[in-house]
Formats: C-alpha cells, structure tokens, sequence
C-alpha cells in the first residue's frame, strides 16, 4: 500500500511547483536561534521620561466656576420634577373647558356653501349662454356668406349664373348704381 501512495505523491508532485513541493511543517534550522533576538527586536518599549503629575492651566480659576454651575445644575433639576406635574382637579375640569371653548363659535356652514354653490351656477349659466348664442350666431346662413369674400361670389356668379338670374341678383343686392355701373362697363367692352 506504501507504494501506491508514495506513486501518487510522485504523480502529483511532478505538477507543482519548488516551493510547494517541501513540506510546509518543517522549521527553519536556526529559527530557535534566532528566536530571541526577533520577538526583542519587535517589542518597541517606550522611553521612561521624567513626567509627574500636573494640573491643567487656570485649574484654580475654572475651579469656582465649575462648582457653581454644577450646584445650579442640580437645582433646575429639581425644579424641572416639578414642571411636569399635573394641576389639581385637571381632568375633572378638561371637559367643561372643552366644552365652553366649542359651542363659543357658532358658524352657518350651511349658508356659506350655499352662496358659493349658488354663484358657482351663475357664472357657468352665464358663459354657457353666451357660448350658445355664439354658436347660433356663427351657424346662420348670412354668416357663412359674410366670411366667403366679394371676389370669390363674384367669380362664382359670372360662371354659374344665365340671363334668368340677372333680376333676382338686381333685386336681392343692397347698392344696384354699383351694379348697373359694372354691366355698363363689360357691355361697351
């Protein structure tokens, strides 16, 4: 069985590197030697110096000053207990006093959303009629004509129109000596 495992160790050997090849277990031959003169060479111990025991600067004049706000410290201490105490017959009297403070005011709330529901409704009544009458406006036959222009009707009249429609044109039109003047004109041309 030996064999086979030392085959193996070969085999598997051949694939590493130097350094991985010796065993890692084994200690350097002078490391015990050297052991000493490494773990000294690591401690780094620090230098006695002649340092006594001193007082900071202007100990003595901060001194009283530091008593004093610590004496008034402790007393609004004590005085801030007494703050959060509740005042006697405290909750016996909060529902009066509620009660006194709600039923001071009284508002018509009814009457103020009627007012502005109410103004509300004139003002839509009033621009939807003036959008209706608008609207009726601009659905007229006169209007439709009005935005056609004078040359166009004109153009469409002299094309379209035979001896039959001269007098309904003559009688329907508002300046006839304008009319007259303009067939004078095209009979002597």
């Amino acid at each position: 069985m030996d064999r086979e495992e030392n085959k193996e160790r070969d085999i598997d050997s051949a694939f590493l590197n130097d350094d991985l090849k010796r065993n890692p277990f084994v200690v350097d031959e002078n490391y015990f030697n050297q052991l000493q003169e490494g773990i000294l060479a690591q401690i780094k111990l620090p230098k006695p110096t002649d340092v006594g025991f001193t007082t900071p600067e202007a100990y003595q004049e901060n001194l009283t000053q530091q008593l004093l706000s610590e004496v008034k410290l402790l007393a609004l201490k004590q005085e801030s207990k007494d703050l959060f105490k509740v005042p006697e017959n405290y909750f016996e009297l909060l529902e009066e006093k509620t009660i006194s403070k709600s039923t001071i005011k009284k508002t018509s709330i009814f009457t103020l959303n009627i007012i502005k529901y109410a103004s509300a409704a004139v003002v839509l009544l009033a621009l939807s009629f003036g959008i209706y009458l608008n609207y009726q406006h601009t659905q007229t036959v006169d209007h439709k004509l009005s935005t056609i222009p004078d040359e166009e009707i004109v153009n469409y009249l002299k094309f379209h129109s035979d001896a039959n429609d001269v007098n309904l044109i003559i009688e329907n039109l508002d300046d006839v000596s304008t009319f007259e003047s303009d067939i004078s004109q095209e009979i002597s041309n």
